[in-house]
């Protein structure tokens, strides 16, 4: 049962971007294929965690962003648990320019936000994080 609600969020969250181009939302765009490396803190478990994230749409021109992702705690990566999930964060260089300033480090692009994730192993649970993305790459 969990998986199935599982699927279902996450395929509304990828659908967010289409539906709100649709309804005439100019603000909201699909981004090119990008991936981040990102580090997470996981409060329930009080543990560390790292993996590989993908900016599926941004909102609020560009200062938004709704993430999905994929980790895995960093103490036993051999035996870690994988989880995937998706979430929402701020974009802190769009930020910074809409309140009138200026971002100096071109070659970082953090972005800070919390994310919802599915416990993938034997435990399939639902487990909160804090994430922060330092370098974004776009292909």
């Amino acid at each position: 049962m969990k998986k199935i609600l599982l699927t279902l969020i996450m395929f509304l969250i990828l659908s967010i971007p289409a539906y709100a181009i649709d309804l005439g939302i100019t603000d909201a765009n699909i981004p090119p294929i990008n991936i981040n490396g990102d580090t997470l803190y996981l409060p329930q478990q009080g543990k560390i965690a790292v993996g590989i994230g993908y900016r599926v749409a941004t909102l609020f021109k560009d200062m938004v962003e709704i993430r999905a992702e994929v980790v895995s705690p960093v103490k036993d990566l051999l035996n870690a648990d994988v989880m995937a999930g998706a979430g929402v964060g701020i974009n802190i260089p769009e930020v910074v320019k809409k309140l009138g300033g200026n971002w100096v480090l071109k070659g970082l692009n953090p972005s800070i936000g919390i994310l919802a994730l599915f416990d993938m192993t034997n435990q399939q649970t639902i487990v909160p994080a804090v994430y922060l993305t330092l370098i974004h790459a776009e292909f």
